[in-house]
């Protein structure tokens, strides 16, 4: 299904950035929430269970291939949170909101490869890059409408507006141009490529069941680590339960029982307690925080200069892609 929705038919505000992403939108109220960042989870399991997505992580992630061994909870906690403050930063870095989208893209830019039936796959195919972008901003809002609740179906359609905006960011594109729309096309392209991958099943597990210890402190006792993730594990079990559908749990080895319907209900209670005023000053205070006495990654490792520099070496060892991906029928045409 195509949308006549683009960039330059898109408002902004004042200095190029996107109306629905300057401060005091629905989608910054959204997104800065401490909810939305702590129950974040999902967004980032959510790729890996696509059909392709799963196995090109499988192939690309440092946590699968090899870069890592042993891999520890360092390593799954890193992976997280690298990905949300990339995704977080684009809304709340100000002035560098370019760059890190531009480092969200450009860092997918050698996701590619061959599958196992011999269909080539790139992570730009537009509509596997736009499968992902759908399935975060599902979780995203299925986190918000659990633990906080759409104050108006207003303020709801102007967050999915602001997701819209947020993905054309790093080129994703034809989105559904409302959120009934979405919520009729999103279930029809998440069921026909989703999938029960290994790669997603041990996403989900690592952090919401078993643990892994961190490399250089294996020395902990088994009971004394359970007891100490406890919290944080049930915190994300939560989340995943929260962000996914039903029908989606069991692709990630997920039994949802009667323990976890009342433990969501106390996380819910809790949130609701929470005044929203306080909450929403998070993520602003965090980034500020960060921008301002720390060095995110996109100043280091994911700057456009060094992600350009990665490219012109890479480049100079393999034909670099020339933007027109291959079409395989397990990405959709």
């Amino acid at each position: 299904m195509k949308h006549p929705l683009t960039r330059t038919n898109t408002p902004h505000a004042t200095g190029g950035r996107p109306a629905a992403l300057v401060k005091g939108s629905p989608l910054y109220t959204m997104m800065a929430d401490a909810v939305t960042y702590i129950y974040a989870y999902p967004s980032t399991v959510a790729p890996a269970m696509h059909k392709v997505g799963g196995y090109a992580v499988g192939e690309h992630d440092r946590v699968f291939d090899g870069r890592v061994n042993p891999v520890g909870f360092e390593h799954e906690m890193s992976r997280f949170y690298t990905t949300q403050e990339i995704v977080f930063g684009i809304v709340f870095g100000g002035p560098e909101s370019a760059d890190i989208a531009y480092a969200l893209r450009e860092l997918h830019r050698g996701v590619h490869g061959v599958m196992p039936d011999g269909e080539k796959y790139h992570a730009w195919n537009p509509r596997l890059w736009r499968w992902f972008w759908m399935s975060s901003v599902s979780s995203y809002m299925n986190i918000y409408d659990t633990f906080r609740g759409y104050p108006s179906r207003e303020f709801r359609e102007s967050v999915y507006t602001g997701f819209i905006e947020l993905g054309q960011l790093f080129g994703v594109k034809d989105m559904p141009t409302s959120f009934d729309e979405f919520s009729v096309v999103w279930p029809q392209e998440r069921d026909l490529f989703a999938a029960s991958t290994p790669e997603g099943c041990f996403l989900a597990d690592q952090l919401s069941s078993n643990m892994f210890k961190p490399t250089y402190a294996q020395w902990i006792p088994k009971w004394i680590w359970v007891l100490l993730t406890l919290p944080l594990r049930r915190t994300f079990r939560m989340a995943l339960i929260a962000g996914f559908p039903a029908v989606q749990y069991e692709m990630i080895g997920i039994k949802a029982n009667r323990i976890d319907a009342v433990e969501l209900a106390l996380h819910k209670l809790f949130w609701r307690l929470v005044p929203v005023a306080l909450s929403s000053r998070f993520a602003p205070i965090y980034f500020y925080l960060r921008g301002h006495y720390g060095t995110p990654s996109w100043r280091r490792h994911y700057s456009r200069s060094q992600l350009d520099q990665r490219r012109e070496r890479k480049a100079a060892a393999e034909a670099t892609p020339s933007g027109v991906y291959p079409i395989s029928t397990a990405q959709g045409a």
